[in-house]
């Protein structure tokens, strides 16, 4: 929270967060098909949302990168006007796009059989259903959205790669590298698991392959655990557990360890400058 990103990595997560909410509540369906129509357009407000905000993610690296050629801080003037157009197209979009969903539902549009949130229950939980709209609504965005952060994320490595280049120090130039190509690697980490759960998800919806539908519970299922071990692969937390109890007595200190070995990968998806060299 102490920068703009560590904010846009806090939004992210609580998206995340609610999306595995609602996946659970609505795995075993709900008797009322109204308040299953409601989980569901909350499911898919939350997974848009996510998408939105991993696409502001990876646009905000690419500035911070773009405009920081050094391991100096960005000192960034406009963090509440950021704030405020990152808010507004990470909550407000998908909120849209609901509405659109909701719309098109109420209207005398026909429906498809397994279009009426019963029959979602009944088969699929209260996710997707078989709707029409979805795709105008959830695939096309989608699609867009991992698009525009595919793009940032090539921009950002791009520009990374230049800048490790323009360095003359070696302790320096190694330390951007290894600082960069973290980020890097976890941004794209998330992104392309986020866009297999999106795939199976819509592949499920549109037919009734229940591989399909395997696949998408299975993997919604572990998507908490999976972005928790991406977020945290990099910290010591496995070696303090391999600690025998005699070991466990004696003060572990990472005196002269560096800073990306000290700090979790969560903290490495902020884009705090590190310790000076």
């Amino acid at each position: 929270m102490r920068n703009l990103s560590g904010i846009n990595l806090v939004n992210f997560l609580a998206g995340l967060f609610l999306a595995q909410l609602l996946f659970v509540i609505g795995a075993d369906g709900v008797k009322t098909p109204e308040m299953c129509r409601a989980l569901s357009l909350g499911l898919q407000y939350c997974h848009l949302a996510v998408f939105t905000w991993m696409a502001v993610m990876l646009l905000d690296m690419y500035r911070h990168c773009r405009s920081s050629v050094n391991l100096a801080a960005n000192n960034n003037t406009n963090i509440k006007t950021d704030f405020f157009w990152f808010s507004l197209a990470g909550w407000g979009t998908p909120l849209v796009l609901v509405g659109i969903q909701l719309a098109l539902l109420s209207s005398d549009i026909p429906a498809v059989p397994g279009d009426s949130p019963a029959a979602a229950a009944d088969t699929t939980g209260c996710w997707w259903g078989q709707q029409p709209a979805l795709v105008y609504t959830y695939t096309a965005p989608v699609f867009l959205l991992v698009l525009a952060s595919l793009v940032c994320l090539l921009k950002a490595a791009v520009v990374v790669r230049y800048a490790v280049s323009m360095q003359i120090d070696r302790k320096v130039k190694e330390k951007m590298r290894r600082k960069r190509c973290l980020q890097l690697l976890l941004h794209g980490k998330l992104l392309l698991l986020l866009t297999l759960v999106a795939v199976t998800g819509t592949v499920s919806a549109a037919g009734d392959s229940q591989v399909a539908r395997g696949a998408y519970g299975l993997l919604h299922s572990l998507l908490g655990l999976v972005v928790t071990l991406c977020l945290t692969c990099n910290c010591k937390v496995l070696r303090l557990y391999t600690k025998t109890w005699r070991q466990s007595r004696h003060v572990i200190s990472d005196y002269g360890a560096s800073g990306s070995g000290r700090s979790t990968s969560m903290e490495a998806l902020a884009l705090d400058a590190p310790e000076v060299v």
